[in-house]
C-alpha cells in the first residue's frame, strides 16, 4: 500500500553541460522522526534548479522556491511537509521570478511543467471507474495499521523473547522505560502518520479518516507530543488532496547508532534528555520525544570530555556565533568515543563528495 505512492513515470530534462549534478541531501524535519527524517516522496517532487549547488540553500529559500510546487496533477493546493501546510498553487511567487534571471526563470518553469505531468502508481487506482469499494472498509485501514506494526515490532526485535524482555524492562530505570516508551510511540505514531496519508490518498472519506485514526490512536495511548501532531495533521485534512501528505520512513529505516539519557546539570534526575546518534545527524530530545536541538555536519560540531571524565562539551555553530553545552552522564566516556567516531565518518562521507 505504502508503494502506491511511487513515481512511475516523468519526463527527464537534460543536465546542463559543463557541470556535474551534486544531489542536495534531502531531509524531513517532521518532530515524530529519528533524524530529521528522510522523506519517502521523490526528491523530484520539490523544484529543483539545474544549476550546480556550490552551498546548501536557507530554509527561507527552500520554503519559497523548492516547496512551492505541487507533488503531482491530483494533488491539491498545498503540500504538508515538515508537520507544516505548505501552500503550493503549481506557480512560484511572482516577486521571486522578478529577482531571479531569465535562464532562472526558465528552468524554473520546465520544473513547474515536469512537475504536473508526473503519473504516480495510486493515479491508476483511483480513477472513477477503477476505484474499489475496498478503500472504504475502515476494517481494512486498521487492518493494515497494526500488520504494519507487526512486521515494524519484528523487525526491530521487540517481539522476541517476551517474557525475558519483559523482566528485562521492570528492572530498568524509569529513565530508561520512558526512553523505551518513547521509541514505542514514535513507532505508532509514524505507521498512523503514514496511514493517513495513504487514505487521504485513496480518496477516504475525510471525516472517517479522523473518526478511525482518533479511535485507534485512543487504543494505543500515545503521548501527548505524538497525539498532538497526528491531530494537528488531521485538523488539516480540509486542505489537502492526494498525495499532498509527504510520508515518512518507517523507524527501522532510520537506523540509531547509539542512544543515551544525559542532563544538563549535574544531579538533577528531573532534566533528563535522550541523546541519539544517527548516520547523519545527532538528536537530542526531551522524554516526551519532542526535538530539543539537531547537530549535523553543518553545525562545526566538536566534542571534549571533563577531566573527571562525567560531562561532555559540545561546540557548535548556532546562528553563526560559537556555542558549548555541557552534558552530563554516568555514560560521559561512552558518549564521548560515539560523537568522535561519528565526527571522523561525517567528514570522511563529506570528503568523498
Amino acid at each position: 500500500m505504502f508503494k502506491a505512492n511511487r513515481l512511475i513515470s516523468t519526463p527527464e530534462p537534460k543536465p546542463t553541460s559543463g557541470f556535474k549534478r551534486k544531489q542536495m541531501e534531502k531531509t524531513c524535519e517532521c518532530v515524530i522522526g529519528a533524524p530529521e527524517w528522510e522523506s519517502e516522496s521523490d526528491t523530484g517532487s520539490v523544484g529543483c534548479t539545474e544549476e550546480p549547488m556550490k552551498s546548501k540553500p536557507d530554509e527561507s529559500s527552500l520554503q519559497t522556491d523548492m516547496r512551492i510546487l505541487r507533488k503531482s496533477a491530483s494533488a491539491g493546493s498545498h503540500r504538508f511537509i515538515n508537520g507544516k501546510l505548505i501552500p503550493c498553487d503549481g506557480v512560484t511567487n511572482s516577486e521571486n521570478i522578478q529577482n531571479h534571471t531569465p535562464s532562472e526563470v526558465s528552468t524554473t518553469a520546465s520544473t513547474i511543467s515536469t512537475a504536473c505531468t508526473r503519473v504516480y502508481l495510486y493515479e491508476a487506482l483511483v480513477q472513477p471507474k477503477h476505484r474499489s469499494r475496498l478503500w472504504d472498509h475502515m476494517q481494512f485501514w486498521e487492518d493494515t495499521f497494526f500488520d504494519t506494526v507487526a512486521q515494524e515490532r519484528d523487525m526491530m526485535g521487540l517481539d522476541q523473547a517476551p517474557m525475558e524482555m519483559l523482566e528485562k524492562f521492570y528492572n530498568l530505570t524509569p529513565t530508561e522505560k520512558r526512553i523505551l516508551q518513547c521509541q514505542e510511540d514514535r513507532l505508532l505514531a509514524t505507521c498512523l502518520y503514514n496511514l493517513i496519508g495513504c487514505m487521504l490518498m485513496m480518496k477516504v472519506d475525510r471525516e472517517a479518516i479522523r473518526t478511525r485514526i482518533r479511535r485507534i490512536q485512543a487504543r494505543c495511548r500515545l503521548g501527548s507530543y505524538f497525539s498532538n501532531t497526528l491531530s494537528h495533521l488531521l485538523d488539516q485534512l480540509q486542505y489537502l488532496e492526494g498525495n499532498a501528505v509527504d510520508l515518512l520512513p518507517t523507524v527501522t529505516r532510520c537506523n540509531c547508532l547509539h542512544t543515551f539519557h544525559v542532563q544538563k546539570s549535574s544531579g538533577n534526575s528531573e532534566d533528563c534528555k535522550i541523546f541519539e546518534i544517527y548516520k547523519n545527524c545527532i538528536i537530542l530530545r526531551d522524554l516526551t520525544g519532542a526535538i530539543i536541538n539537531r547537530m549535523d555536519c553543518n553545525s562545526s560540531l566538536g566534542v571534549m570530555l571533563s577531566a573527571d571524565e562525567h560531562a561532555i562539551v559540545l561546540t557548535m555553530k548556532r546562528n553563526g556565533v560559537d556555542v558549548a553545552e555541557s552534558y552530563y552522564s554516568h555514560q560521559a566516556r561512552q558518549i564521548y568515543d560515539a560523537v568522535k567516531i561519528w565526527l571522523d565518518s561525517v567528514r570522511e562521507q563529506a570528503g568523498n563528495l
